[in-house]
């Protein structure tokens, strides 16, 4: 069981910053649980989408909950997040009876979140693909939080492959490989071409987090890297804002990916699983601020990761914005949000359009190469052809390890 404290460089961080209020992060996901202990005192909104209902104990909401608790779960109970005194909107885009999500959807949410002033938004999600590509409307989204300076931060899937998922394979997007607690690459986890310029690997194996209705669970797969990426994004900013600078997403996403570590395993392994390289809290505060931290992480052996490519300009998209997928489709769990009565209405503007169908297939088998389908899901994805629809990332219950990849939605556990 990994306790998300105790990786390497939170501690100090942490104790310069728990986060602030003017960071805004999104998490599209399931529904989220707010009235979980962990959540009291936790400033979050939920915002209004096609998912309208409240959190169960099922398998989209358990996504969700535990991922937010990832983030946002407030000191002194018994789930502290990384992030608790950042200000988080919740967008339930994966449900508990339907786990897919088209990327028009996915797209419309990402738009959303950016119009409330999220400055970085975590996807623990994704559609499996040949080349990293993606419908016109997500690449359109995806661009657009460039252009504003949002930073994106998806799951890089659960496949077990040289494969990519889109959004994280997008430009300009942070994608999250994960590790197990000696920092070797999960064999799941996913290391596309892509990856290895844009991913970095987090903790993703035995992730301790909250569950709908109380209570504790530990969750594996690249769904549960990501929040904890997103976690120490939002301190970085922090950061920023403390030391009287401006928050700059992007240029956190530099100093982390320049940063990154190599691989702690034997040369004969496959490299590219290492992705830009692991992640270094101290290596990333001393890019952007020039201090070196006290209890900085000291390099072992022998793989060296992939460079991360930074040339100093951030990455952009090329396709035009368009904030809304066409046929993408995500599964997402909400954790706990304290909403007002207002906003748990959720009366979404796009009640007429056709509800996202988050789907996780428990024991399918993905095929490593030949991948032909456009958009498979994983973080574990299916077998099955997916065509344009995202899923969340990881199995729930039991370790990724023990079954076969599930279709990616947020990387569902």
């Amino acid at each position: 069981m990994t306790q998300i404290l105790s990786i390497p460089g939170l501690t100090e961080l942490q104790k310069r910053t728990k986060g602030s209020s003017d960071i805004t992060v999104a998490v599209l996901d399931g529904v989220v649980d707010t009235n979980h202990p962990c959540f009291q005192g936790a400033n979050l909104t939920r915002l209004p989408t096609l998912v309208q209902h409240q959190a169960t104990a099922g398998q989209m909401s358990t996504h969700g909950t535990h991922i937010a608790s990832l983030i946002f779960g407030q000191p002194k109970t018994e789930l502290e997040g990384i992030a608790p005194n950042c200000r988080g909107l919740l967008a339930p885009v994966f449900a508990d009876d339907n786990r897919k999500l088209s990327q028009l959807d996915l797209a419309r949410a990402i738009e959303q979140a950016a119009e409330n002033g999220a400055q970085v938004i975590n996807i623990s999600g994704g559609a499996l693909t040949d080349m990293g590509e993606a419908e016109d409307w997500l690449d359109r989204a995806v661009q657009m939080c460039s252009q504003r300076n949002i930073l994106l931060v998806a799951a890089a899937g659960n496949d077990g492959c040289d494969c990519l998922h889109v959004p994280a394979a997008l430009p300009a997007v942070l994608a999250v490989g994960a590790t197990d607690a000696r920092g070797h690459p999960l064999d799941f986890s996913n290391w596309g071409e892509t990856y290895q310029s844009q991913g970095i690997l987090a903790p993703g194996e035995n992730i301790l987090g909250a569950k709908p209705g109380g209570g504790t669970l530990s969750l594996s797969g690249t769904s549960f890297a990501a929040p904890i990426m997103t976690g120490v994004v939002a301190l970085l900013l922090s950061l920023q804002v403390q030391r009287g600078e401006e928050a700059n997403p992007q240029a956190v996403r530099q100093a982390l990916l320049e940063s990154a570590l190599p691989c702690k395993f034997a040369q004969t392994e496959n490299g590219r699983k290492c992705l830009a390289g692991v992640l270094n809290i101290p290596g990333a505060i001393e890019k952007l601020t020039g201090e070196t931290m006290t209890d900085s992480i000291e390099t072992q052996e022998m793989v060296e990761a992939s460079g991360c490519g930074c040339d100093g300009t951030p990455e952009t998209s090329k396709a035009p914005i368009k904030a809304q997928q066409e046929s993408e489709t995500l599964e997402v769990v909400a954790a706990g949000v304290a909403a007002s009565e207002e906003q748990q209405t959720l009366t979404s503007t796009t009640a007429n359009q056709t509800p996202v169908n988050p789907i996780i297939t428990q024991g399918a088998t993905v095929p490593e190469t030949n991948l032909t389908t456009s958009n498979p899901i994983t973080p574990s994805q299916s077998a099955e052809p997916a065509g344009g629809i995202v899923y969340a990332i990881g199995t729930l219950g039991t370790p990724l390890h023990d079954q076969s990849p599930i279709p990616l939605t947020p990387s569902l556990p």
